[in-house]
């Protein structure tokens, strides 16, 4: 027996929003909490096994898209994700002892990858309308090379100083509703004239 029960919140006469948010002004969302928060409320289902698998050892680094229909569980994933990025040790042996105890061979050998520095962000709100400057501000070093990028009077910073940055620092870009935030951009002939002429490179 897994032994497994309902949350207290749960239990109350009235049932709680169950919306997972990555980032939320007041500084509560899941990205921003103790990984504990996330998984005390997180069963190892097929598919977080997957998103785990994805950021550990055993696959090389490059591009993930999670797609679901909404409430599907993609953001509670992500933020899974985050954290195992974040605080790699302590997913690691989260998802370990959950694979002993369920006899999963692949969450009890799991070796997640350390030494990257996620930045998670929902952006289909467009508090970003240029992906670099996320990047930029939440980077550990990317009041620097935003300094150098500002020098160089270009339209957007080029490879070379992006390349520079991640090697600095590695980085893990987790984008919420990155979809939604495409749809959004509108017209590319107004997004041109913004951008000195280039369209915007996502």
């Amino acid at each position: 027996m897994l032994n497994l029960k309902l949350r207290d919140e749960f239990l109350g006469s009235q049932m709680p929003g169950t919306a997972i948010a990555l980032r939320r002004k007041d500084n509560t969302g899941a990205a921003q909490r103790d990984p504990d928060f996330i998984l005390s409320i997180t069963y190892p289902t097929a598919d977080v096994q997957t998103a785990l698998r994805a950021v550990s050892t055993d696959r090389p680094n490059r591009p993930i898209v999670l797609m679901g229909d909404r409430g599907r569980g993609k953001s509670h994933i992500m933020a899974v994700m985050h954290h195992a990025v974040e605080s790699s040790s302590q997913v690691q042996m989260w998802a370990n002892e959950w694979g002993n105890r369920l006899g999963a061979q692949p969450l009890s050998g799991l070796v997640l990858d350390g030494g990257f520095f996620a930045i998670s962000e929902p952006v289909h709100n467009h508090e970003y309308p240029l992906l670099w400057d996320l990047i930029f501000e939440r980077h550990p070093k990317g009041d620097f090379f935003r300094g150098k990028f500002n020098q160089m009077d270009r339209p957007y910073p080029p490879r070379s100083l992006l390349e520079e940055m991640f090697e600095a620092q590695p980085v893990a870009l987790i984008l919420d509703e990155f979809q939604k935030w495409f749809d959004g951009l509108g017209d590319q002939r107004a997004l041109r004239g913004r951008c000195g002429g280039h369209s915007p490179r996502v």
